[in-house]
């Protein structure tokens, strides 16, 4: 993993949380700076095409919480 992501939460979604990150990242870019790596795969498609239904992939969980499951279903 390569640091702290945002997970997809409509309740960010709905009160703006993703817009004002997006416009911070915008101002890094038009400042040449390095852009982090916010969103996860499953929320960069919902920004992409809109859809609300798409369903998270295992691969987009935390790597301590992938592990956890991973304990829990082989007991």
């Amino acid at each position: 993993d390569d640091g702290p992501q945002l997970r997809q939460n409509i309740k960010a979604l709905s009160n703006g949380t993703y817009r004002l990150v997006g416009e911070m990242a915008a101002t890094m870019a038009l400042q040449g700076g390095l852009l982090p790596q916010l969103f996860d795969n499953t929320a960069v498609r919902y920004f992409l095409d809109g859809n609300i239904d798409v369903e998270a992939d295992f691969e987009d969980l935390p790597e301590e919480k992938r592990n956890l499951i991973r304990k829990v279903l082989l007991y």
